[in-house]
Parts: structure tokens; C-alpha cells; sequence
């Protein structure tokens, strides 16, 4: 956290040179402006600070999540034992954690409003953070630190306002096992359209800027039958437990998942090249080989699902979750696959929308051209 603290202290700088360069302009800052932009600087410096420790214990040592971050005796903590602690064993949880964005909202001088999304699991764990913020840098992961006073835990799909009898299971398999309206399509444009329509949601309810008293809005957040959201979340959380040991108690799945993620992490563009030849994922690998160490070394093996093409193998990077990459061994060769058998795809999460446009455009060419050939 400490690198990532002084990446951070560095926006700081580059955002006050700006500020002292616009001085200089007709349409300048005053000082007492300046300073107080700077100061809303800062604090959202320490946000994002405390947003990395919050999720580095969700993932590592969540267990001692609730005694370190929720206020006692608040909404929060409430709410934690009764939505996630029943719910989610601290396993689980940190498979959580392990995936989600974090999403930064709303903040003033001693509150902010923040989220944690995981589009894998297609859920949101939702935030209101009160208290002394730290003074210094080195105070930050102290028992200064602001506590959790107000949260909850929901499907992306509840969080979207949408109701459904059945649970959606495309961010989890391909197709979602036929789920009516997607029928046959590949993970990611699942997982694109789950990121797509949360960020919307979020950005319109909580938009990352200074706010005198930042809160949950309504939006529609209360209103849902929390029940049967969770009956749906969690058999949505079941299925891919269940592929994930499907990989852990099948030796052979669970080479191929470490080998692909030491490939990922350690592997230059030529050695990638050897293990992903399909010429159609070569910008993929070019791509990919340009990344910068830190950001590679954090790409885990994530999940394993069968699919009509093999083996589907998904890998997160547990230091910047929106990024992940998918890797496909073909049906019966997974005890044998060999340098240039699968086929390798990774993406950024930022720019769901983006990838289901374009998504969505060749799927309609596709289907044009089909039904004209008919």
C-alpha cells in the first residue's frame, strides 16, 4: 500500500501544479479557492487510502474485517450481521473482496459514500464512512481511522432497480446456462453488461465530488425484498463455488491454472507468444507484454467452467480488479495442452461500455447476415 500511497501523494502534486499553473490565467483561482481545492485533494487521498485497507483485509484477514472497520453499534455492523455474516463464510467474503472494484462517491471533510463492486459474483457492498480522517500518511491503517457507520449488501441487480423471479448466472457462465436472452454467448460480454449497468447506476446516484453530507440516496436502494435477493445472490455465489472446486479437486485443471498464472505473471510477449500462437489473440499478447510488472505479478486464477469450445479459465488481478484475463483449452485437451493450444483475452473493466458496443454491433452484423443467407 505504500507504493500505491505515493502514487497517490504524486496525483496530489501534479493536481496543485495545475492549480498554481491556472493561477496565472484571467479565469484563475483565488487562494482561498485554491486551498480549499487543494485541501478536498488531500482528503480524497486519504479516501482512496483507506478504500485499499478496507478491501486488503476483506481479502487477506476477513474475519477481523467487522471489529477493525464498523462503527460498534451501528446501522453498519447491524447490517453485517445480518446480511454477510449469515450469509458468507470469511472464505467467501474474501472472494469478495478478491474481485471487486472500488468504486469512490460522494465525500466531504469527515464522510464519504464509496462501493465495492464484483462483477464476477455481479453484487455491491455499499459504504457510508464517518470520522477523523489521519493528518499525516503514516496514520492511515491507524486506529484513527474512520469507521463504517452505514452499509449494505446487494445483487448488482437489486442495486440496478431490476426485479427478476430467476437468478441471472451470465457473469458466472458463459451463456448462463441458456438464461433467456443471452443464450450461447461468452463470458465476458456477460460480465461488460453486468459492469455497464452498475457504474451507471452508481455515477448517477453518487458522483465522486465534494458534497456538504454525503449519504445512501433512496433511489429504489430500500425498496427490494431483501430476501429474495440474497436467495438469488447467493445461488448465483453457489455456482461459481462450485466450478471453482470443480478446478481445485481436478489436478489436471489445477496445473493448467497455476502454470497459465505464472505465464501471466512472469511471462515476456516471445514466451507468451509460444503458449498463445492463435494469430487472432496476438494483439492480445502484445498488449498484454506491455503492462508493467506490478501490474501483471497481481493476475490470479479466479474460476474454471466448462464451456462448448473446453475449459474456460478466468484470472483477476487481485491488485487492480478491473482487470482480468480468460484463457481457453480446448475440449479433451486438458491433460495434454501444450504451447499454443489455448487462446488468451484479457480486458480492462473500465471500458465495459465500450467493449458491449462493439459487442453488440458484430453480434447484430452477425445475425443480419445469418438471416439473409437463410
Amino acid at each position: 500500500m505504500k507504493s500505491r500511497g505515493m502514487a497517490l501523494a504524486a496525483a496530489a502534486v501534479l493536481a496543485l501544479g495545475w492549480m498554481a499553473g491556472a493561477k496565472a490565467q484571467e479565469d484563475a483561482m483565488t487562494r482561498e479557492e485554491a486551498e480549499r481545492e487543494a485541501g478536498r485533494m488531500t482528503e480524497f487521498i486519504f479516501y482512496t487510502q483507506w478504500m485499499d485497507a478496507f478491501r486488503t483485509c476483506g481479502m487477506e484477514t476477513p474475519e477481523k474485517l467487522p471489529k477493525l472497520f464498523l462503527e460498534p453499534g451501528s446501522t453498519a455492523e447491524r447490517e453485517w450481521e445480518a446480511v454477510v455474516e449469515p450469509n458468507f463464510l470469511p472464505g467467501t467474503q474474501a472472494d469478495f473482496m478478491k474481485g471487486a472494484i472500488p468504486l469512490a462517491g460522494p465525500f466531504s471533510e469527515r464522510k464519504m459514500v464509496m462501493g465495492f463492486y464484483n462483477p464476477h459474483w455481479n453484487a455491491i457492498l455499499l459504504v457510508q464512512v464517518a470520522g477523523e480522517w489521519p493528518k499525516t500518511e503514516e496514520e492511515v491503517g491507524s486506529t484513527r481511522m474512520p469507521k463504517v457507520t452505514n452499509l449494505r449488501f446487494m445483487s448488482g441487480e437489486a442495486f440496478c432497480g431490476e426485479r427478476s423471479e430467476e437468478p441471472d448466472f451470465t457473469t458466472v457462465i458463459p451463456g448462463g446456462a441458456g438464461h433467456e436472452g443471452h443464450p450461447d454467448e461468452p463470458l465476458s460480454p456477460g460480465l461488460w453488461r453486468a459492469q455497464a449497468k452498475v457504474m451507471r447506476r452508481f455515477n448517477a446516484l453518487y458522483p465522486a465530488e465534494a458534497d456538504d453530507d454525503p449519504r445512501f440516496k433512496d433511489g429504489g436502494l430500500a425498496d427490494y425484498d431483501r430476501g429474495r435477493d440474497m436467495e438469488m445472490l447467493i445461488a448465483r455465489v453457489a455456482v461459481r463455488l462450485k466450478c471453482l472446486a470443480g478446478m481445485d479437486e481436478e489436478p489436471e485443471a489445477l496445473a493448467i491454472a497455476h502454470r497459465m498464472q505464472q505465464v501471466l505473471q512472469f511471462g515476456s510477449r516471445m514466451q507468451m507468444k509460444r503458449y498463445f500462437e492463435n494469430p487472432l489473440h496476438d494483439t492480445f499478447v502484445t498488449t498484454f507484454a506491455r503492462l508493467p510488472h506490478e501490474m501483471k505479478s497481481g493476475f490470479v486464477a479466479y474460476g474454471c467452467v466448462a464451456t462448448s469450445q473446453g475449459r474456460l479459465f478466468v484470472l483477476v488481478n487481485k491488485d487492480y480488479p478491473r482487470l482480468y484475463a480468460t484463457v481457453t483449452v480446448p475440449a479433451g485437451r486438458l491433460e495434454s495442452a501444450e504451447a499454443g493450444d489455448v487462446d488468451f483475452e484479457w480486458f480492462d473493466l473500465d471500458q465495459a461500455e465500450a467493449l458491449l458496443a462493439v459487442w453488440e454491433e458484430g453480434e447484430a452484423a452477425r445475425r443480419g447476415r445469418e438471416g439473409a443467407a437463410e
